[in-house]
């Protein structure tokens, strides 16, 4: 399991690192990417329960960053 658990903390920092350079269609590719590691972060939650409850925490506030990066910027 501490493989899958570095696998994915890895993921969520390169979404993490990405979503505060991308742009346009490329925003659009990677907010995908971070839904769908939502979505496996959600299933490890109801996996290991309280055990992994700190890394998931600390991983579920990197995806919120991504997505508040990804969030439209939009100018009037």
């Amino acid at each position: 399991m501490n493989t899958y658990i570095a696998t994915l903390t890895n993921d969520i920092n390169k979404v993490q690192d990405l979503s505060h350079v991308c742009r346009g269609e490329w925003c659009r590719f990677l907010e995908s990417e971070v839904d769908s590691l939502q979505y496996e972060l959600q299933e490890f939650q109801n996996a290991e329960g309280d055990f992994e409850r700190t890394k998931i925490e600390e991983m579920s506030a990197r995806l919120r960053d991504a997505y508040k990066h990804l969030a439209t910027d939009i100018h009037i």
